[in-house]
């Protein structure tokens, strides 16, 4: 019986990524919007919420979910130290780098070698 569950769990979550990837395409085409800055941006208007939920998610893979649970099984719980410097550092990012970022309105890591190469 649990396999059956299995598979009925399984077409669900692809089913509704499906759809809402459908959703967001057909919507898109719409409004008739295809800047960079809207696709790769979300045109800087995105809330705080689904900001952070972006970030989480391209931060923690699947990959190291099931290699982080088999490291902590095997060698116990020394890795946790690094979620404690990332804690740590939190306030710092926020507070002194990313508002400097935003007011450039800066990106990425190349956008930061092309300002500092075009400001010599």
């Amino acid at each position: 019986m649990a396999g059956v569950m299995e598979y009925v769990v399984s077409g669900v979550v692809i089913a509704l990524n499906f759809g809402l990837g459908l959703y967001f395409s057909l919507r898109r085409k719409a409004l008739a919007s295809d800047t960079t800055t809207e696709m790769f941006l979300g045109s800087r208007a995105l809330g705080s919420f689904p900001l952070a939920a972006s970030l989480v998610a391209s931060a923690i893979s699947s990959v190291s979910l099931v290699g982080f649970t088999g490291h902590f099984y095997a060698y116990g719980f020394h890795l946790m130290w690094h979620g404690l410097n990332t804690l740590a550092m939190a306030p710092v990012v926020a507070f002194l780098f990313l508002p400097v970022f935003y007011g450039l309105r800066i990106t990425s890591l190349f956008e930061v070698r092309e300002f500092l190469v075009s400001q010599n």
